[in-house]
């Protein structure tokens, strides 16, 4: 089964919905992490065994002026073609090309009402995670030692951050 994930901010997502929402309905503060550009919406595929998931958050990560938390929403591929969406392979924009060519995704064909069906359905079944701000510095500093971010392009900010970070210590 293949899996998608998007960045969104938690709070936007969270499962405790004020009473003025009706069931099966949503906060309108969802709708503002689905960023739609020219009818499509940037994703990313996590592999089954969700192996490439740290290397998807580091790219997302590389783009960030600063090392910041990240949360994110994993749901079923499946989720956008049901609703008509169609799911295409195009390369990201961030600092690791090989993720940008391997895993990015554009959702594309998006109208107002099918945006609000993609948003509803991730709402109601997309797993909420957040990775820590502490992690994601770290996976960053392995991921610059290991040539997998083209440093030229991750913002001097962060690369100052990265920099100044420990080398991790070898896993056994």
């Amino acid at each position: 089964m293949s899996r998608l994930l998007i960045k969104v901010k938690r709070r936007h997502w969270d499962k405790h919905l004020p009473a003025f929402v009706e069931p099966g309905d949503i906060t309108a503060d969802c709708l503002m992490d689905l960023k739609v550009s020219d009818n499509g919406l940037s994703a990313w595929e996590v592999t089954e065994n969700g192996e490439n998931l740290p290397r998807v958050l580091v790219a997302l990560a590389a783009n960030c002026d600063h090392p910041t938390q990240i949360d994110y929403l994993i749901f079923d591929s499946e989720i956008p073609v049901k609703i008509g969406l169609k799911v295409q392979s195009n390369p990201g924009d961030t600092p690791d090309k090989a993720a940008d060519q391997t895993w990015h995704r554009d959702l594309v064909e998006i109208t107002g009402k099918k945006l609000l069906a993609l948003a509803t359905a991730m709402f109601l079944e997309a797993l909420r995670e957040r990775c820590p701000q502490k992690e994601i510095l770290k996976m960053l500093k392995a991921a610059v030692l290991r040539n997998e971010i083209d440093r030229s392009l991750v913002p001097n900010t962060l690369l100052q951050k990265i920099d100044s970070t420990p080398v991790p210590p070898a896993q056994s």
